[in-house]
C-alpha cells in the first residue's frame, strides 16, 4: 500500500483530478450527486450556514471519498466536497 500511495504522490494534478473525477462517476452508478440535485450552489455558498447545511447533504452521497480526493487533488479553495468544507476562513 505504501508504494501505490508514494507512486500517487508522484502524479501531477491534472493526472490525480482525472483519476479522482473517474472514481465519482464510478461511484454513483448513474445517479445523480445531492449537489446535482436541487440547491447545487449551495456547495459554493458565500454563507457558513448553508455550507454547513451541504456538507451534511453529502452524508449519503456515494462519492463522498472520490469527490474529497478531487478537491484535495485539485488543491480546492472555496466549496464543499466529499462532506468537507475547504473555504478557507
Amino acid at each position: 500500500m505504501a508504494t501505490i500511495e508514494r507512486d500517487y504522490d508522484r502524479l501531477d494534478v491534472d493526472t490525480r483530478a482525472g483519476r479522482a473525477h473517474y472514481a465519482i462517476a464510478f461511484a454513483l452508478k448513474g445517479k445523480p450527486a445531492p449537489c446535482m440535485t436541487g440547491h447545487g450552489d449551495d456547495w459554493l455558498s458565500g454563507d457558513r450556514e448553508t455550507r454547513r447545511q451541504a456538507v451534511q447533504a453529502c452524508s449519503h452521497c456515494p462519492a463522498m471519498t472520490s469527490c474529497r480526493n478531487f478537491a484535495k487533488a485539485t488543491r480546492a479553495e472555496f466549496g464543499v466536497f466529499g462532506g468537507e468544507d475547504f473555504t478557507r476562513p
